[in-house]
C-alpha cells in the first residue's frame, strides 16, 4: 500500500500568504520565509481582526521567522525541540466591550484550500492518517463574567468535505481545544453565528476518540489517528439531518483545511504545533 501527503509545505518554509479582516478584503500581503524556494502553500486567515499581521514586526533568522502586532503572534521555528508553528491572538486588544449576539469575533488560522489536488475520492481509501501534535502553554480570560453561550477561546482543525458531483460540502472538525471545557464532546449543527456563515452542516469528532488528555493542562498532546472512520459517520450524520443528498463516500473528497484560533470572547491565548501531516493510504 501507498501513501498520498494531502497537505504540501508541513513546514511552512514558504512562508504565507494573508488574508484582510473581511472576505471582501482579499489578500492583502505575505508573511515572509528566509527559507522560501516559491510562493506560499498555506494562506494565514486574520478574519475580523483589527490589526493586520502583514505589518507586524519582523523578524527572522536560518531557523525560522516570526511576526508580531500588539495582538496577533505568528513564529516559525525549524530548530529540534522547538515548535513548528506558534500563534498567538490576544483578544483583549480586539475587543472593546464583550462580545454580543451575531457580532463578529477575530479568528487566526492557517488554511490550504488546494487539498482536491492531491486527495483521492475519500471510498478509494485504504485509510487516512492523521499525524498532528499540539499545545496550549496558556490561556486566560480576560472579561468579567463570561457567557459559555457567547464567549470562549477555541482553537479546531476542520475539512470541508466535497462532492466531486454537486460540489456540496459538509464541514468536518477534529477536536483541539475550547476554553469552557477539558474535552469537547461530539458537535453536531449548522454554521451559523454569523454574516459570512457558510450554513453547512459541521461534524465535530467527540475528543475521546484523539485522547485521554486534555490540552487545558499545557502539555504536548499527539493525535495519531485514521480520520476515514470518522469522516464517513460524518457524512451519514449530514445526510440523515438533511444537508447532503449522497451518502456514498466514493463520491467526497477533501478539498480545503484550517487550523487555528477563534475567539468569540474576550481571552489570550498561545497555541504552538509541532508536527501536522495527513496522508492518504491508497
Amino acid at each position: 500500500m501507498g501513501s498520498v501527503a494531502i497537505y504540501s509545505d508541513i513546514l511552512f518554509k514558504n512562508g504565507f500568504i494573508c488574508s484582510g479582516a473581511s472576505h471582501e478584503d482579499g489578500i492583502v500581503g505575505g508573511l515572509a520565509s528566509p527559507a522560501a524556494k516559491r510562493e506560499p502553500e498555506w494562506k494565514l486567515c486574520q478574519w475580523a481582526c483589527n490589526s493586520d499581521i502583514c505589518k507586524g514586526r519582523y523578524a527572522c533568522a536560518d531557523a525560522g521567522f516570526s511576526y508580531e502586532t500588539d495582538s496577533q503572534l505568528v513564529a516559525v521555528s525549524w530548530e529540534a525541540g522547538k515548535p513548528l508553528l506558534t500563534l498567538g491572538l490576544y483578544a483583549s486588544r480586539e475587543y472593546d466591550a464583550p462580545r454580543v449576539f451575531g457580532q463578529a469575533w477575530p479568528h487566526l488560522l492557517i488554511e490550504q484550500t488546494d487539498l482536491a489536488k492531491r486527495c483521492p475520492p475519500l471510498g478509494q481509501l485504504a485509510s487516512l492518517e492523521l499525524d498532528f501534535a499540539f499545545r496550549v502553554p496558556w490561556f486566560r480570560c480576560m472579561m468579567p463574567n463570561p457567557k459559555d453561550s457567547l464567549h470562549a477561546a477555541q482553537i479546531n482543525l476542520f475539512f470541508t468535505v466535497s462532492s466531486v458531483k454537486t460540489g456540496d460540502m459538509f464541514w468536518f472538525g477534529v477536536p483541539v481545544f475550547d476554553s469552557r471545557c477539558r474535552s469537547l464532546e461530539l458537535f453536531q449543527a449548522e454554521d451559523a453565528g454569523k454574516d459570512d456563515a457558510s450554513h453547512k452542516y459541521i461534524y465535530t469528532a467527540a475528543q475521546r476518540d484523539f485522547t485521554q488528555l486534555s490540552a487545558h493542562d499545557g502539555g504536548i498532546i499527539d493525535y495519531r489517528k485514521d480520520l476515514l472512520p470518522l469522516i464517513g459517520q460524518g457524512l451519514l450524520a449530514s445526510v440523515k439531518a438533511g444537508y447532503l443528498a449522497s451518502g456514498d463516500l466514493g463520491e467526497y473528497i477533501l478539498t480545503t483545511s484550517n487550523l487555528g484560533f477563534e475567539m468569540p470572547g474576550t481571552f489570550d491565548a498561545s497555541f504552538e504545533v509541532y508536527r501536522l501531516g495527513l496522508e492518504a493510504g491508497v
